[in-house]
């Protein structure tokens, strides 16, 4: 949302006491700005109509289209999980079950729109589900990082009980998917080339010889005879007596398939590592590559019917085709290298670094994120803009590359460095320090005085592994990395005062505040599990003190606003909050599994974060006032025409949130789209309340043209058109 935009939400609500009155709240919504539309892995798709698609993966997600994957809708947490989700099964368009780590195993009756909690089964990875009705079910789940003891759960009573299926003495070891041709006949999948058959709904599981010990990922059946079985090394086995006898269909591919889909008895499709699609048309015996655009992994696929279907992989990876795999389209955008380092010079401008030389920059607020040209591909960790114009980023190998016009052109600068610079630092357009380490582990902090025209190194003599540096003046500085290394310097790095703690402690990152406030933040490396570890110098880097309470996760970043509240991010999606300067740290959720890197913080209502995968979730704090001008509720989602209509430079647009999400606290978004459809302003990203709101965007900053804006909130979208005259 841009800070030019005044935003006026005026909202009717239901009282019980019948009264007038105004209030303010902050409310905090985390988002995704890349990659879009959301970038958690996705590990299991399934059409149920010709145009109703469900998929769910990490940190809880399940989205839904309900146009053939052309838009999605998000849910984070589904049914209040954060686990990851690994398995999806839907009876209808309504009826459905999803199923993941630590035993999660969730029903819904709506299509996902709520979800309940299912226990008393099993605290294994749920990796496959199958319902034949929807009272007869089965689960294939698998113990976390070893091979040992799948197991087999059946419920006859709509998933109110589960029993515990007695498998073959030999085994099994882990299972990942299962399926049924009928009330009888199924078959599940694992590791080690495991079988496993049933005629009697699960009654009993008869061990089946696969002539491999590859792990088996996805099974698909065409009627009760024809089975198909993907897995790794390039396995596809096919089966034409209902399970008994296998047969391998591809020779000659080392790549794996976790995904399998079957449209007819001749026409089927498998999905895998790299981005991988194989097509067979005449039902096993041939299968061609197909050209799928990505080399993400993809880990499963699902077909509506001979022409269309969607892949879904690793980061949010959706791919999208009308025309049987001959083109697929990328619906799923953005980057999706490692993200390490990001720097705003405003609410608006602001650049990232990350793996195999990227670096983005976004001129509003992270709206859209363009790549800029560095020609490398080495990973750059640090990145640091003295204005908007003239910045510098460090990374592996020891690059160095300056930019004094915006990211448009880079030049390379000499380090002399072997190993990896971790961070950068510039006071002034002159002066600037970057630290990191040369291969052969001595410690390196380079320093120039001429905008990196020439770096020398200002640390002879010490071996620990350096990662952070900052400067809070020409002066006064502080490096930190591993074995709890902690450099300060109050001559411009003329000599380096080691205050050292805790030869465990790794610290990452390091933030000068102020005089009075300098902060280190990382992870305690000796201990288990590996914890969160903040330290804070109060009086120049002269003593340290852990302020570390509530940190359960290993740190990579951190930025305070003032002394009391900070942001920490972490390993695992994890973002850690403060308020009293660090002496408590409360987890807030992100909406995300991936690793976070790197926090920006530069006002109270303006936060970035940057992780693996393309990460790029924001969090703007909207203050939202309430008035309460009529008793009526709106009874269904509606989107007005914008007025006035064409307008110039400023409209207001209507919309409506029924009762029916006062339960869900729904998300709701209003964005608004260039021609192109490139999403150029955020109006509203937060939890509303039912009723009818109105919101006026400021277009002063924008050219004459067609816009779009579009209403959002859970498995609602509408979209309207306007004119912008100047």
């Amino acid at each position: 949302m841009h800070t030019k935009n005044i935003i006026r939400l005026f909202f009717l609500t239901l009282l019980i006491v019948v009264s007038t009155f105004q209030y303010s709240k902050a409310q905090t919504i985390w988002s995704w700005q890349n990659p879009k539309p959301q970038g958690n892995s996705l590990y299991n798709i399934q059409f149920v109509s010709p145009n109703i698609a469900y998929a769910v993966g990490e940190a809880g997600t399940f989205i839904k289209t309900t146009n053939a994957g052309m838009n999605w809708s998000i849910m984070n947490y589904a049914g209040g999980t954060s686990k990851i989700l690994k398995a999806l099964y839907f009876i209808d368009i309504n009826n459905g079950w999803i199923g993941g780590y630590d035993g999660s195993l969730l029903r819904t009756t709506n299509g996902g729109v709520s979800w309940d909690s299912v226990t008393g089964h099993t605290y294994k990875i749920v990796q496959g589900i199958h319902f034949s009705n929807s009272n007869t079910g089965t689960i294939v789940a698998a113990f976390q990082n070893t091979n040992c003891c799948g197991s087999i759960f059946r419920t006859t009573t709509g998933g109110s009980s589960w029993v515990n299926q007695p498998l073959p003495p030999q085994g099994p070891d882990n299972l990942h998917d299962v399926t049924f041709a009928n009330a009888n006949l199924g078959i599940a999948v694992g590791l080690l080339g495991n079988i496993l058959r049933t005629t009697n709904g699960g009654a009993d599981w008869i061990k089946q010889n696969s002539g491999t010990t590859e792990q088996f990922y996805a099974i698909e059946n065409i009627g009760d005879n024809t089975w198909f079985i993907a897995g790794n090394a390039g396995i596809i086995l096919k089966s034409t007596d209902a399970g008994i006898t296998w047969m391998q269909q591809l020779n000659n591919v080392t790549l794996f398939f976790e995904g399998l889909d079957f449209t007819d008895a001749n026409t089927g499709y498998a999905a895998g590592s790299n981005g991988t699609v194989y097509k067979t048309t005449n039902g096993g015996t041939n299968w061609f590559a197909q050209n799928s655009g990505t080399q993400n992994s993809l880990f499963d696929i699902s077909f509506s019917d001979a022409n269309t279907g969607i892949a879904v992989g690793i980061y949010g990876t959706i791919l999208r085709t009308t025309n049987g795999g001959t083109n697929w389209i990328h619906v799923s955008e953005g980057t999706v290298n490692d993200l390490y380092s990001a720097d705003f010079l405003s609410t608006q401008t602001g650049y990232i670094s990350g793996q195999n030389g990227t670096i983005l920059k976004t001129i509003n607020r992270g709206s859209v994120w363009q790549a800029l040209p560095t020609g490398l591909s080495q990973s750059l960790y640090g990145i640091d803009f003295i204005n908007v114009n003239t910045g510098t980023a460090v990374g592996a190998l020891g690059v160095i590359i300056k930019t004094t016009n915006g990211g448009a052109q880079w030049t390379t600068q000499q380090s002399n460095v072997t190993g990896n610079l971790g961070s950068v630092k510039f006071v002034n357009s002159d002066l600037g320090f970057t630290a990191g380490y040369n291969s052969n582990g001595t410690s390196v902090i380079l320093k120039t005085t001429n905008g990196g025209n020439n770096w020398v190194n200002t640390l002879t003599g010490f071996s620990n592994l350096l990662y952070g540096v900052d400067f809070i003046d020409a002066n006064t500085g502080v490096a930190a990395g591993g074995m709890g290394t902690i450099l300060v310097t109050t001559n411009s790095g003329s000599s380096w005062q080691n205050r050292s703690i805790g030869q465990g402690y790794v610290f990452g990152q390091v933030q000068i505040l102020n005089n009075n406030f300098f902060v280190l933040a990382g992870f305690d490396s000796w201990a288990f599990p590996v914890t969160g570890i903040v330290y804070v110098s109060t009086n120049g880097g002269v003593n340290w003190s852990s302020r570390s309470a509530g940190l359960y996760e290993a740190l990579n970043g951190i930025s305070f606003i003032n002394e009391n509240t900070g942001i920490a991010a972490a390993s695992y999606g994890f973002i850690f909050k403060t308020t009293n300067g660090g002496l408590n740290w409360i987890s807030e959720r992100s909406g995300t599994g991936n690793h976070l890197y790197d926090v920006s913080y530069n006002t109270q209502d303006s936060i970035v974060i940057t992780g693996s995968g393309g990460t790029i979730i924001s969090s703007y704090n909207t203050i939202v006032n309430a008035i309460n001008t009529s008793q009526q509720i709106p009874f269904s989602y509606k989107l007005y025409q914008n007025y006035p209509n064409p307008f110039n430079p400023a409209t207001k647009i209507k919309f409506d949130i029924p009762e029916e999400v006062r339960s869900q606290k729904s998300n709701v978004k209003l964005v608004v789209y260039d021609v192109l459809g490139r999403e150029i302003a955020i109006l509203i990203n937060q939890q509303l309340s039912p009723g009818t709101y109105e919101v006026e965007w400021n277009a002063s900053n924008y050219t004459s043209g067609i816009y779009f804006y579009r209403l959002s909130a859970e498995y609602y979208s509408e979209t309207g058109k306007m004119i912008l005259l100047k």
